[in-house]
């Protein structure tokens, strides 16, 4: 098998190859030629094997998100829209992403290096999705932080009109931002073969050591801090709710039924910013640390950085993957609406408690005006997702 072991020359997504193979550099001694060989058969298995698993089951996953949000009628709700095309975003990035590499390990064809147009294309759209759906990640946090923060006014904020202009706007500027790839990239000629990269050293040095820190920004720092800093507001909100059914709510199987709800969006909340940090921050800095080392690396140091390389990348693939699982995991209604698509279950409207995210500013306690009984609690929905 042609181990053509992938790493980059342009920055982020968007690699060239160290083209470490079994004819090994002068500078390789006998000791270090088999533990080259085995690190390079690694890398090449890693894209093998993983890289269809995420495609398929991230593919899976994105589409039955489509499917259950279509269903739901996505388009008449903000929550919904920004959901919706966050899976578009997400499935753009697996089709472009893990599939470029598992073609050039199983067949040693590049599809970047097919035409000169379709270089410069895959380019832009693997960075400008993947942007993309870091920024979307973002204004769902920044939703449910309005809904959390300011109930009584988020409809008066927030409508379907602004959030499809501000899903446009985003995509505007990110397409601004990553245009420069029709200029900079393009077919070179590396020892005999065509090869997607930067087509002159000025635009080589601009992508290795400016656009780099650009990316690893847009990508992951500022949706990273937007949402942790949206978060700790959010879970301030929800702690106050918790001490608010305390005193509202004296039967404690009551308040721990109410307060499930919470927990249960508190992890969401913090399982994806935690992730989304834990999957994209490694292949940032990966991209910066290469561009410093790769120039004067040795062939065994190559061959570890390709293994790395994969690693962190298909790792990040992996953030694409989740948020199926996540939802099912989490939200009733959309795991009884996957379920009804599948024809598992009968069709049939779900409980107000199975339906909705309970709220976490308001708990009030009804009392009958004959009996003078206390009711069970009613809870308005608030924060979290819209009932999905």
């Amino acid at each position: 098998m042609n181990t053509t072991v992938i790493s980059n020359s342009t920055q982020a997504p968007e690699l060239g190859n160290h083209n470490v193979s079994n004819s090994m550099r002068r500078n390789a001694s006998d000791n270090n030629v088999d533990t080259i060989i085995l690190l390079q058969e690694t890398t090449s298995y890693l894209w093998i094997i993983l890289s269809p698993v995420l495609l398929v089951i991230g593919l899976f996953g994105n589409i039955s998100i489509v499917a259950v949000l279509a269903k739901l009628k996505f388009w008449k709700k903000p929550t919904y829209i920004l959901l919706f095309v966050l899976a578009l975003a997400d499935i753009t990035v697996l089709c472009v992403g893990p599939t470029r590499y598992w073609t050039m390990e199983v067949f040693n064809i590049d599809l970047r290096s097919v035409t000169n147009i379709g270089c410069k294309v895959n380019v832009f759209v693997i960075y400008t999705s993947m942007q993309f759906s870091s920024m979307i990640l973002v204004c769902i946090t920044f939703e449910r932080f309005l809904k959390t923060r300011y109930p009584f006014r988020y409809h008066t904020i927030v409508s379907i009109k602004k959030t499809i202009f501000l899903v446009i706007c985003i995509f505007l500027l990110l397409t601004g931002l990553n245009v420069f790839w029709f200029e900079t990239q393009g077919l070179v000629d590396l020892e005999g073969e065509l090869s997607c990269e930067a087509t002159t050293t000025a635009y080589f040095w601009f992508e290795e050591f400016i656009y780099t820190y650009v990316d690893l920004f847009v990508l992951s720092v500022f949706p990273f801090v937007a949402m942790v800093i949206m978060n700790i507001f959010i879970n301030m909100v929800l702690m106050e709710s918790k001490e608010l059914r305390k005193m509202s709510v004296s039967d404690e199987s009551t308040r721990k039924e109410l307060g499930k709800f919470s927990r249960a969006l508190t992890n969401m909340i913090l399982f994806t910013s935690l992730y989304f940090l834990v999957a994209t921050v490694p292949v940032s800095v990966y991209f910066i640390t290469e561009s410093y080392l790769a120039p004067d690396a040795d062939d065994l140091t190559l061959a570890k950085m390709d293994v790395a390389w994969a690693m962190t990348y298909l790792f990040m693939f992996s953030n694409y993957v989740v948020n199926f699982f996540l939802y099912m995991m989490t939200n009733t209604a959309f795991k009884r609406a996957f379920l009804e698509i599948c024809c598992c279950v009968v069709n049939k409207p779900p409980t107000r408690r199975g339906s909705r995210f309970v709220s976490t500013t308001q708990v009030s306690v009804v009392t009958s005006l004959t009996e003078g009984e206390q009711k069970l609690p009613t809870v308005s929905q608030s924060s979290g997702f819209d009932p999905i």
